[in-house]
């Protein structure tokens, strides 16, 4: 949480604490857990991969997952 600089209501946090349970996440798992839609998903994991909170290992254009 220390590292995160988004505001604090953002949903970035919300994302931040469902990899405490879910260490490995897509867009569409986030999206069914969080109720965040799925086309505003990336804004959220953007941040976190910039933080170096989360790494994104499929290295694909469509179907990106990443692990915390």
């Amino acid at each position: 949480e220390s590292q995160i600089t988004a505001r604090r209501d953002s949903a970035v946090y919300r994302v931040a604490g469902l990899l405490l349970k879910r260490p490995v996440v897509n867009a569409q798992l986030i999206s069914s857990e969080l109720g965040i839609p799925i086309t505003n998903v990336y804004r959220y994991v953007e941040p976190l991969a910039g933080y170096g909170i989360i790494v994104e290992f499929t290295d694909q254009t469509r179907n990106r997952a990443w692990c915390a």
